[in-house]
């Protein structure tokens, strides 16, 4: 019983993560990284010119940081309101699906699973093109 509603939150993570794009803004994060420590390493580049491209660089950082930061927010939200929605419905459900998420069995299976999943869909979604496009 407990498994269902926990994987039922883990599908809705994960889609929530590809739905709002948060790989997109940590790849932004670093890449922008990257090039600031390529520029730090430059012998090319006079130090004015390093100095301005790190103040770019810095907003373009802050700025991904926070959209990344909103879009957990909203997606911890999200999840707050679906767990609270889960418990109204199940009330006894409350204690065991907080227990169980200190466990680390319960955590593998659902990380599996999730997996198993994102493998499933991205087949899926993989075949429905080849369909489309014939």
């Amino acid at each position: 019983m407990i498994f269902g509603p926990l994987l039922f939150l883990s599908l809705v993570l994960f889609e929530l993560f590809r739905l709002l794009k948060m790989g997109q803004d940590a790849k932004t994060i670093m890449g922008t990284s990257q090039e600031a420590l390529q520029v730090l390493r430059s012998s090319q580049l006079a130090d004015e010119e390093k100095e301005s491209c790190m103040r770019r660089g810095s907003i373009e950082i802050l700025k991904a940081t926070l959209r990344l930061a909103g879009k957990l927010v909203l997606a911890g939200a999200i999840l707050f309101a679906l767990f609270e929605l889960i418990v109204a419905i199940f009330p006894g459900l409350e204690k065991p699906l907080l227990e169980s998420l200190f466990s680390p069995s319960v955590l593998a299976i659902l990380t599996a699973a999730l997996i198993g999943y994102a493998w499933a869909r991205k087949v899926a979604l993989g075949r429905l093109r080849v369909l489309r496009s014939d």
